[in-house]
């Protein structure tokens, strides 16, 4: 009778029917998860039943609940193997085992098992991590299912970054209409949509076309009066307008954008330090340290005053040289934050790190007299750029690696040309490049 159970068994997990596996799950439930305990030397038994499994300081998934959700699946076992952990479940265990290597599928079950627990209830960073685990698998059907349940939950606040990434996911599936729709439904839960939640909307609609609906959005944001469009909100209009034929809007929206750009800052890392870029009196960058010297209160949270940047916690204003010039709550003090040499060439902007005065000029981007740029492609990626630099100035791996799109039936001794001329050809070297060089 055991025998059959356990064969019965076997056929259902999938498993391979060796002798050691199939005396394995004849196993009682509680010795199929004393298996994964390492044995516990005498000298320590009395200390391994008083120390508790996890510390408030510090918590780590147990590799043993992890084995036994890939073998086992979801079921009693892995059920079992929680109380014999003594796995607390709560927010933490169930966004872990959503990060872990097991199906999919199984990470549901576990969903919804947690589901039904006493005194629990999921939050949005567990539906959050589940809803990363089905777009990761294209299973968007589900996806769509359960930002649909975690919208609905009140349980749930969703704030206008998961707003964002809700959006950005939607539109990653080419769901469009119901990333729009989820997007007004969530609104009316009183959240505030920022300037990144609008961008990653407009960038949608941009990649799909709808130029029309990005010209909406943007007088939605302008008359809702809480955040208001930056750069790249700008950027994308002006792109919209131009393929909509109304230039005479986008040259608006230009001058717009110039006056707008001389009152905002724009922060970021660099060597494991904090900085933050704005315009000065004269409309020139400048680069200074991201944190006040007062309360050590990040500069980018405030605003830019005649061409100083304020500290929003005491109002503290810092110049372009990182030197601060107005202190409302004290008496004035020779205070200076660390700057960076920073330069504006052909619409970019640069920044020295180094010590001493940077030596050699910045070098033009732009194309030789003569020629013409086609088009200019925008794109926002999530990769370190000199990772993404590297990939788009080689073009030899193309041949190789892009068989089935631009670089389909193309010879490697054509891209070994490329490698070996100006990167401003005067002329496209071979027909069959001419989708490659633009």
């Amino acid at each position: 009778m055991m025998t059959r159970c356990g064969v019965q068994l076997l056929v259902a997990r999938g498993i391979s029917s060796s002798p050691r596996l199939s005396q394995r799950i004849n196993q009682m439930e509680s010795e199929i998860v004393r298996m994964f305990h390492p044995p516990i030397r005498q000298s320590e038994e009395a200390i391994a039943t008083i120390v508790p499994r996890y510390t408030y300081s510090m918590r780590v998934l147990d590799e043993r609940f992890i084995r036994i959700l890939k073998i086992f699946k979801w079921g009693p076992d892995a059920e079992k193997a929680l109380e014999v952990l003594m796995l607390r479940v709560d927010h933490w265990l169930v966004r872990e085992v959503m990060k872990t290597d097991v199906g999919v599928n199984v990470k549901m079950q576990f969903f919804r098992w947690a589901t039904k627990r006493r005194n629990y209830e999921h939050d949005t960073s567990t539906y959050m991590a589940l809803i990363h685990c089905l777009e990761v698998v294209e299973q968007y059907g589900e996806m769509w299912k359960m930002i649909q349940e975690m919208v609905r939950d009140p349980i749930c606040v969703v704030t206008p970054t998961e707003l964002s990434d809700v959006v950005r996911k939607l539109g990653n599936a080419k769901m469009v209409s119901k990333a729009i729709a989820i997007s007004y439904h969530i609104k009316t839960r009183k959240c505030q949509p920022t300037a990144q939640a609008y961008n990653s909307m407009i960038i949608m609609l941009m990649h799909e076309g709808q130029y029309e609906k990005v010209h909406q959005l943007y007088n939605e944001m302008s008359t809702e009066g809480h955040c208001f469009p930056d750069t790249m909100t700008y950027s994308a209009l002006i792109f919209a307008f131009c393929k909509l034929g109304r230039r005479d809007s986008a040259i608006q929206l230009l001058n717009e954008m110039k006056e707008i750009d001389s009152n905002c800052n724009c922060n970021f890392d660099l060597i494991l330090e904090q900085w933050v870029i704005f315009r000065g009196k004269d409309g020139r960058p400048g680069c200074v340290q991201n944190t006040c010297a007062h309360r050590a209160c990040p500069l980018h949270l405030g605003s830019v005053n005649e061409g100083r940047i304020q500290c929003p916690y005491h109002g503290w204003e810092y110049s372009t040289d990182g030197k601060c010039e107005k202190m409302p709550s004290t008496k004035m003090l020779n205070v200076r934050i660390q700057s960076l040499p920073c330069f504006e060439q052909e619409g970019m902007i640069w920044i020295w790190p180094g010590d001493d005065p940077p030596k050699a000029t910045i070098p033009s981007l732009l194309p030789p007299s003569g020629f013409i740029v086609h088009a200019e492609i925008v794109m926002e990626l999530p990769v370190e750029h000199v990772l993404l630099l590297d990939n788009l100035l080689d073009l030899a791996h193309a041949p190789f690696t892009h068989t089935s799109t631009f670089a389909k039936g193309l010879e490697c001794s054509k891209f070994g040309e490329v490698l070996n001329t100006c990167i401003w050809a005067p002329r496209v070297l071979n027909e069959d490049l001419r989708l490659v060089l633009g």
